[in-house]
């Protein structure tokens, strides 16, 4: 039997599994997944090591359906110092996700400079009770979590993505960051009791100045900023040994289900 992943090959590039759902609808995608396949197929666009993903940027500006999909891409700038990417989601006809990446090139040795405000997220050794485990499988209930001691309920989380992007094909640093980086949304919009997180954000940008180690990868909620209806949400990216990058997201209040 085939192992589990995120997506499985298809004859028209890829079909999503239903570890990938959506929260809001079986019928669609989480964020998460969708990040993480372009920036595997970004990653292999460029195949250079000596080039990292620093910026990942996922425009969300239609839902992803659960069905077969293909990536087209780009390399729209092939520099010495700088390869710039563009990829687009195609379910069918119709374009539903675009990433813009920006691809650095790295140098030895290189003066690290000072970390300002990058404190070091304590890991929980002991694991907590998952979530929803009672809902149907999806991308948030396949992703295991860890609240660090100590931080403030639901803006600080350990995460940590089970599963490769395809069979036989894990995840790299950049795409395990990648499919992590859409929970800065929840995280940052949940109210403090924890119920519900009731916007949905229409973009997430992904900052690495390193790639992280390990599996286990932690969001830190530094800063939320909201007015007529429009929410700017950004959180500090941690491995175990600390800070990596950042992740960023402009998010609006989930339409009502009723809403056409």
């Amino acid at each position: 039997m085939t192992a589990a992943s995120l997506f499985v090959p298809h004859e028209q590039g890829y079909l999503p599994t239903e570890f990938a759902r959506s929260p809001w609808s079986q019928e669609l995608l989480h964020g998460g997944p969708v990040a993480a396949l372009l920036a595997h197929s970004i990653e292999e666009v460029v195949g250079d090591p000596a080039y990292r993903l620093g910026r990942l940027t996922t425009d969300l500006f239609r839902p992803v359906p659960f069905a077969p999909l293909r990536v087209e891409t780009e390399l729209a700038r092939d520099g010495r110092l700088v390869k710039a990417v563009r990829a687009s989601l195609f379910a069918g006809e119709v374009e539903v996700t675009r990433a813009h990446a920006s691809l650095l090139a790295t140098s030895e040795p290189a003066d690290p400079g000072p970390d300002i405000d990058s404190p070091r997220i304590p890991f929980p050794e002991e694991a907590q009770a998952q979530p929803h485990q009672d809902q149907p499988t999806a991308f948030a209930n396949t992703v295991e979590w860890r609240d660090p001691p100590g931080a403030t309920p639901h803006f600080t989380r350990w995460l940590r993505v089970p599963l490769p992007i395809l069979p036989g094909v894990e995840l790299t640093p950049a795409v395990r960051a990648a499919a992590v980086s859409d929970f800065v949304s929840p995280l940052s919009n949940m109210r403090l009791d924890g119920a519900g997180a009731p916007f949905i954000n229409a973009d997430v940008t992904l900052y690495l100045h390193r790639p992280p180690l390990g599996e286990w990868l932690a969001l830190a909620v530094t800063a939320r900023d909201c007015n007529d209806g429009i929410a700017v949400s950004a959180a500090a990216l941690h491995d175990q040994t600390g800070p990596v990058g950042r992740c960023l997201a402009v998010s609006i209040p989930l339409p009502s289900r009723a809403t056409p």
